[in-house]
């Protein structure tokens, strides 16, 4: 019995022996010099995501803006998607905002600007007409004038009227009374030769409507209260 184990110990040593000094069976540690990647040589490229910028947030200058700006973007570059699918812009939009930031580029980074000199950023919060569709997103911050009392007569809405009636384009249909919950847009608050402005109501047809009966947004609103 001790012969024949000390023969099994014999031939599995033997077998390990082999196979460490052969060919067959040995993995190279090392993959061939094709197939190694070199180390990146810029040390950007790990710094900055593929849409090519960094964020610092900042103390929001204002709380709400009148935005003109072509996209709304997902992130502050525009190298990132857009939020407003359509492609609506915001055109003299009442926005409110939610948070500032100052968004430096890979270029800016490597010519060593400083990063509060990067491009200022709004997250600002706006009304949709539809879904599905995003009301955050964020606009160049030179897109946007603050809303105040000097300012408020550029905006070409949200609008409310509640209470007063709006006369469809169409003289087929009769009027309706606005309501609270009512949201208005009117490009051009110059009224007609009848007194009346024309607007767009958000979830059906354009309206004829006096532009004295439009309530603007009150100033001094904030998006957290």
């Amino acid at each position: 019995m001790k012969a024949k184990t000390l023969w099994v110990v014999l031939l599995i040593l033997s077998f390990v022996v082999m196979s460490a000094c052969g060919t067959e069976g040995v993995i190279e540690e090392t993959p061939p010099s094709g197939d190694l990647t070199p180390p990146s040589s810029s040390a950007a490229e790990s710094v900055f995501p593929e849409a090519g910028y960094v964020m610092n947030l900042a103390a929001p200058s204002c709380a709400q803006v009148i935005v003109n700006s072509e996209a709304v973007y997902s992130a502050p570059s525009e190298l990132s998607a857009r939020v407003n699918y359509d492609y609506k812009p915001l055109e003299n939009t009442y926005c409110l905002v939610i948070a500032e930031c100052v968004a430096y580029t890979e270029e800016d980074w490597e010519s060593g600007k400083d990063i509060w000199q990067g491009k200022r950023w709004l997250l600002v919060s706006f009304i949709v007409d539809g879904a599905p569709q995003s009301d955050i997103g964020w606009v160049p911050g030179e897109s946007c004038v603050e809303y105040n009392e000097d300012t408020r007569e550029l905006i070409s809405g949200p609008f409310t009227a509640p209470g007063a009636e709006a006369y469809s384009l169409s003289e087929a249909h009769e009027p309706i009374t606005l309501s609270e919950t009512d949201i208005l847009y009117a490009s051009d608050l110059t009224p007609n030769e009848d007194g009346y402005v024309k607007a767009s109501l958000l979830g059906s047809a354009g309206c004829w409507i006096r532009p004295e009966d439009l309530v603007y947004p009150a100033i001094g609103e904030s998006y957290f209260k």
